[in-house]
């Protein structure tokens, strides 16, 4: 059950996540946006602590939602911080930070069903993507897991009943992979399972160069693939 402490909360919540928003544009301030910052993450702070009480409430409805709403203030931080990456041409971090803010947006939709309608995010992040990157290429490990277990509950991942990527008391279930064995092999693909395992760097020759930015790497840096 949500109370109603949660529900006036929620909606200073949204007036202040709202207000945060007027700042997702390339063209505000960066110090507006660097303050802007500051207020989501202590709206942030302020929304984890009542997630928590709620949590040792046991009231699991409540923490939900409430997860619900840390997602869209993580979602609105990313994009807030991809927008200064890209002034200070830090363009690998805005992608990471591209990427976070659209699996908040997505988490924050699965977390409760009266969680805030995130469809113009999303497309406004899709549209971002495609305006601002070109297109990247990925990677997907392929391995088989020998061991895993629940994030919620410890035991062995698939004997508990709890189902990775679904909310419970305030946290998303995940599989931890504690033993897979040797890695068999690693593709291309178009759609990985993490989109922060892109191929960062391409070969001319001898010469290497950044598939963002197309800057030339210096020979001491060997890596061409960002997990």
């Amino acid at each position: 059950m949500i109370g109603p402490d949660v529900v006036d909360f929620s909606q200073d919540f949204d007036a202040r996540i709202k207000n945060a928003m007027r700042f997702c544009y390339f063209t505000r301030a960066i110090e507006l946006q660097t303050k802007q910052i500051g207020k989501v993450e202590k709206l942030l702070t302020e929304v984890e602590i009542l997630k928590n009480r709620e949590i040792d409430a046991a009231n699991e409805d409540a923490a939900n939602y409430l997860l619900s709403l840390e997602c869209v203030a993580k979602a609105t931080l990313a994009e807030l911080q991809m927008y200064i990456f890209l002034k200070t041409d830090q363009m690998g971090k805005a992608w990471d930070s591209l990427v976070d803010a659209q699996s908040e947006a997505q988490a924050a939709v699965k977390a409760h069903p009266k969680a805030s309608p995130m469809d113009g995010v999303l497309k406004r992040l899709s549209l971002l993507e495609r305006a601002f990157f070109p297109k990247p290429m990925f990677c997907s490990p392929s391995f088989t897991v020998r061991t895993s277990k629940c994030s919620i509950c410890g035991e062995k991942y698939g004997d508990c009943g709890h189902i990775k990527g679904r909310p419970y008391m305030g946290k998303f279930c995940a599989e931890i992979i504690e033993k897979v064995d040797k890695l068999r092999e690693v593709s291309m693909v178009d759609n990985p399972a993490n989109r922060h395992a892109r191929v960062i760097a391409y070969g001319e020759g001898k010469s290497k160069f950044d598939v963002l930015t197309l800057r030339r790497i210096p020979s001491d840096q060997d890596l061409n693939v960002q997990a």
